[in-house]
């Protein structure tokens, strides 16, 4: 993919050239002071998704390059990061080179792309882009990538990676990573991991679904507690008498079926609310125009 290093090239040359975010008639008025956090680069990134998505002009290395460029920031402008790799999970379900500019970035020698390529995934992308790079990722040679891509196959809930995941973690030299590796594992097959903590404590990793969302939380417990009454103490010491009690979720069996992702405002990829702060018509309502109010079987994913 030369055309997406000559484009990410042409576009760094280009970035003291860009509209000042103040001023940028582009974006909805209330919307410019909150955006100039972001900076030029997220301001161009978003407005060539919105021409892609909504204005359906045809994806080019030169219209994915301020992404790119996003996705490559360092931790200190994560926030700028979070732009780049929020339009890209959108585009996945838009455009085919969407999922080539992920593969792209994998291949490339910073590890802070590749490890955003990874980030970028979502469990509504296609099984096959998401199972391809995260195995990718399980052998990468800096330890960042590597725990992403442990990390994802959670968010993405692809339980069928939990044996590569297992052998990464088998032969992985950094024992904190190792542990790391483990510990997801485990949560990803039964729901939850409890280990000893301080002195007459222990800490609980859950992953729970509530209200219709997956979530995992981190609890510090007693011992004697959790000796006596066991994961469901820990639960009830946090939810009093909820009934139903919260139960731990592991992985499912299967993907879960896929479902346009503008839909479901609990699932909607950041990149959508993104888009929706420049000018121009409501993103997500163009989208169910365009593909229906049901979405789901109107609309295939891009494989």
């Amino acid at each position: 993919m030369d055309d997406l290093a000559s484009a990410l090239a042409e576009f760094e040359a280009s970035i003291d050239a860009l509209p000042a975010v103040e001023t940028d008639e582009r974006i909805k008025p209330d919307w410019r002071k909150a955006m100039v956090a972001y900076g030029s680069a997220a301001v161009a990134s978003i407005a060539n998704g919105r021409a892609m998505v909504v204005d359906r002009q045809p994806a080019t290395p030169s219209m994915m390059a301020p992404m790119i460029w996003c996705c490559g920031r360092p931790d200190k402008e994560r926030d700028i990061r979070w732009v780049g790799h929020s339009l890209l999970a959108v585009l996945v379900h838009h455009e085919s080179l969407a999922s080539a500019t992920l593969r792209w970035m994998l291949d490339r020698p910073e590890w802070i792309l590749r490890a955003t390529a990874l980030e970028t995934l979502r469990s509504d992308h296609p099984s096959s882009l998401t199972d391809e790079l995260l195995s990718q990722g399980l052998d990468d040679q800096h330890r960042c990538v590597r725990g992403m891509a442990a990390h994802m196959i959670l968010d993405c809930e692809r339980r069928n990676l939990l044996p590569k995941l297992r052998e990464a973690a088998s032969r992985e030299r950094l024992d904190w990573l190792r542990e790391t590796m483990d510990h997801t594992a485990e949560i990803g097959d039964v729901g939850y991991v409890v280990e000893p903590s301080a002195a007459g404590w222990v800490a609980a990793r859950v992953r729970l679904n509530l209200d219709g969302r997956s979530q995992r939380h981190w609890w510090s417990a007693k011992s004697a507690d959790y000796e006596h009454g066991g994961l469901e103490a820990i639960l009830r010491s946090h939810y009093g008498r909820r009934n139903p009690m919260p139960q731990p979720q592991p992985l499912p069996s299967e993907p879960p079926e896929p479902i346009a992702p503008w839909l479901v405002y609990s699932k909607r990829p950041m990149g959508y609310l993104f888009m929706n702060r420049l000018e121009g018509p409501d993103v997500v309502q163009v989208l169910k125009g365009r593909h229906g109010p049901d979405g789901d079987n109107t609309w295939p994913p891009i494989r």
